[in-house]
C-alpha cells in the first residue's frame, strides 16, 4: 500500500448523497477505466464484519509503515555462542531465506505451544550481522 497510486474509496458513503469534493477528485482522475487487477470489491450486508477487516487491513498498513525491518528480541547462549530471537518485516524474512541456511545460520522460531512464525528467526551472531549490513538497523 506504498503506492500513491492508489486510493481506498467507501462506496457506502457515496450513495444517497452528492459526491463530496474530494471523491469527485479521485475519480475524475481515473483514465482509461480500471483494469484486471487494479481494484479489490468487498460487498457484504449489515453486521458482517466490514468494519473489522477495514480495522485489520489497517493494522496491516500501520505495522508496514512503522515497524522497522526487523527487532532483535531476546538473546540466548548455545554451545557458547550467541543466538538472537529476530522478528522481522516479510521483505526481511524473503531476505534470510534466500540468504542464509535454514538450521544452520537460522532456524524458524517456534514458542512453546509449538506455533511456527514466518517472520521470526532464532539467528546465529553471523547472519544478524549480515541482516544488519543488509537492512541497517
Amino acid at each position: 500500500m506504498s503506492d500513491p497510486n492508489l486510493s481506498a474509496i467507501d462506496l457506502e458513503t457515496m450513495t444517497g448523497v452528492d459526491l463530496l469534493p474530494w471523491q469527485k477528485a479521485i475519480l475524475n482522475n481515473v483514465y482509461g477505466g480500471i483494469r484486471r487487477g487494479e481494484m479489490m470489491t468487498f460487498a457484504s450486508g449489515r453486521n458482517t464484519g466490514k468494519s473489522m477487516l477495514t480495522a485489520a487491513m489497517l493494522n496491516n498498513l500501520c505495522k508496514e509503515i512503522v515497524m522497522p525491518p526487523f527487532e532483535v528480541l531476546s538473546t540466548a547462549d548455545v554451545d557458547g555462542m550467541p543466538w538472537y530471537t529476530v522478528s522481522c518485516r516479510k521483505e526481511v524474512s524473503i531476505w534470510v531465506r534466500e540468504n542464509g541456511t535454514e538450521n544452520q545460520d537460522w532456524y524458524s522460531h517456534i514458542d512453546d505451544r509449538w506455533t511456527l512464525y514466518h517472520n521470526m528467526f532464532d539467528m546465529s551472531q553471523e547472519m544478524l550481522a549480515m541482516t544488519k549490513l543488509r537492512w541497517g538497523t
